[in-house]
């Protein structure tokens, strides 16, 4: 099973939530059918409004069920479900761990997490403390999921950010 996305708040009073993707085609939500949160779920529909995913599941149907039974899930799919990505696109699951380089080869750390912000963020355990690297062309120059590794160019000053 891959996650594709978490539950976040309900919505309304019909059981709709929020769901913060873990992918960055939102489009991969329409036509899904069914999900797992970890039971196999019915998925009445997927919606999207203003770059934001809105699920609604069959049979729950209040802003309590959803918030008592959906709250902070996660949506997972089979792995035969994945759809093919584009050149330039990447599961969240496949950055998770993945070495962070700088160009001249210096190892900055590994991925600890994703924050979806208008633009994806890498959260980079650097030193033993987070840094934050936007994911965007400008700074990530290779991805390289084979390898295990992205390749950055970044400024120093983006490094020692918070430095006590």
């Amino acid at each position: 099973m891959i996650s594709i996305g978490k539950i976040g708040k309900p919505i309304g009073v019909k059981g709709e939530v929020r769901v913060l993707p873990l992918t960055s085609n939102i489009l991969r939500y329409k036509g899904l059918r069914y999900v797992y949160l970890p039971e196999k779920r019915e998925v009445e529909y997927f919606k999207f409004f203003n770059k934001k995913v809105i699920l609604k599941i069959k049979g729950i149907d209040t802003y309590n069920d959803a918030y008592f039974f959906l709250r902070g899930k996660e949506i997972k799919i089979p792995e035969k479900e994945i759809i093919e990505k584009g050149e330039d696109e990447f599961f969240f699951h496949e950055l998770i761990g993945l070495k962070i380089k700088r160009k001249n080869n210096n190892s900055i750390g590994s991925v600890i997490g994703i924050i979806e912000a208008g633009n994806e963020i890498l959260v980079v355990n650097y030193e033993g403390r987070e840094v934050l690297i936007p994911f965007v062309k400008e700074f990530c120059k290779e991805i390289d999921i084979e390898k295990g590794e992205i390749v950055v160019d970044i400024p120093d000053e983006l490094l020692n950010l918070n430095k006590e």
